[in-house]
């Protein structure tokens, strides 16, 4: 199996050794050059991992700030090459390729979200003054990272409110007991009206937070802010000097890069298997 892995971030440098060391042929992209090297093999390819935000419309790449041009790549691909991919894009959904977006797998976002909850549990500590014991926290979303946060949280004796924005996905009840501690439920826009915690954790990808919320406040909270590709604070309450803002998308690869790699390895090793057979 030959597949091309482009170093786009700390955890991949642990995903290339896991697949060498399962007798994988990997071929390192990590400029124009290895891109235009790799267009010429192409068609030998069979696996690509992409960066997380994927391919632009036009064919452009974006990489460690850096823009890459892999239209030749594409164009020269065989029909036999998997792309592993983060987010989703036209560019690549219009391709006829197997495209599995990895980070909307199971097997990928469980294992993801203990990391990402480690991490979260990292900017608590870095950015707080006093001891992390003496907060309370609101935990906004209640998908796989919300609960791992919780989980975490509860185990520590941390008082949590966890906020939500999807009720579909809650069956209603305002109270749970978690590892002993209470966790109290909350509509997100019952939780716009009150004064929030000491420390808030955006785990969704949508704006929850705007300066007529945060004009409101009292005091002036840590948000730790996971959304990738969008803001969960509207830029106007970022500089509203009404809350401490830490941007945070990527914690698995700051958190454990090694971890985090392997989980991706281990996938790729699975799906390239089955399709071997």
């Amino acid at each position: 199996m030959k597949i091309l892995v482009f170093m786009y971030d700390n955890r991949m440098n642990s995903l290339r050794n896991n697949l060498i060391e399962a007798g994988y042929e990997v071929i390192e992209g990590n400029n124009q050059q290895d891109i235009n090297l790799s267009a010429k093999v192409a068609n030998t390819l069979d696996g690509i991992v992409l960066p997380i935000q994927g391919v632009e419309d036009n064919g452009q790449m974006k990489m460690q700030g850096e823009t890459y041009n892999v239209n030749e790549l594409f164009q020269n691909l065989s029909s036999k090459c998997i792309i592993f991919a983060g987010l989703k894009r036209n560019y690549m959904d219009a391709l006829t390729n197997k495209i599995i977006y990895m980070f909307s797998e199971e097997a990928v976002m469980v294992p993801n979200a203990i990391l990402a909850a480690e991490g979260l549990l990292h900017q608590m500590i870095a950015y707080t003054d006093r001891s992390i014991f003496e907060y309370k926290v609101d935990i906004i979303g209640y998908g796989h990272v919300g609960s791992a946060m919780a989980d975490i949280l509860t185990k520590l004796k941390i008082s949590v409110k966890m906020i939500i924005t999807r009720p579909l996905k809650w069956s209603g009840e305002k109270n749970i007991i978690l590892n002993g501690q209470n966790v109290a439920f909350e509509m997100l826009e019952e939780w716009k009206q009150e004064e929030p915690a000491g420390i808030i954790i955006i785990t969704v990808p949508i704006e929850v937070i705007d300066e007529e919320i945060s004009e409101i406040w009292e005091k002036r909270p840590l948000v730790i802010d996971m959304a990738k590709g969008r803001q969960g604070v509207s830029e106007n309450a970022a500089n509203s000097g009404k809350m401490i803002l830490v941007k945070a998308p990527a914690l698995p690869a700051l958190a454990a890069p090694d971890t985090a790699g392997t989980i991706l390895a281990d996938y790729i090793i699975s799906v390239t298997n089955e399709q071997g057979k």
